[in-house]
């Protein structure tokens, strides 16, 4: 195990919360990740991937906008705005992984 992924597994055991915990475990994340990816780099199967832990996320959050808006949270509540946010976002994510598994789609087939 590299040295870098040693120190955040003792750094999550410890329950430290210091910035500099924090530091290390961002470039930690760097130096692993160094290569640079985007979404033109996922396969098909990862973009699946991705969309079957979107989706449930997605119910969730759209489940509880329909609860607020069942229990007339009114549309400037800061509550609500972040939630029905939250929505939109996950619901845009959620399409925009989708494409992503298909062919054909404004993209090049993909694998």
């Amino acid at each position: 195990m590299p040295e870098s992924s040693r120190f955040v597994l003792r750094w999550r055991q410890e329950g430290r919360r210091t910035d500099q915990g924090v530091y290390i475990i961002a470039l930690s994340a760097v130096r692993r990740y160094s290569a640079g990816m985007n979404s033109d780099d996922l396969s098909k199967q990862q973009a699946e991937q991705l969309l079957a832990k979107v989706w449930p996320m997605l119910r969730y959050v759209k489940r509880l906008k329909d609860r607020m808006e069942k229990r007339a949270f009114p549309k400037d509540d800061e509550l609500y705005r972040l939630v029905a946010r939250t929505h939109d976002d996950l619901h845009h994510l959620s399409v925009t992984l989708h494409y992503l598994t298909c062919d054909g789609v404004g993209r090049q087939s993909r694998q």
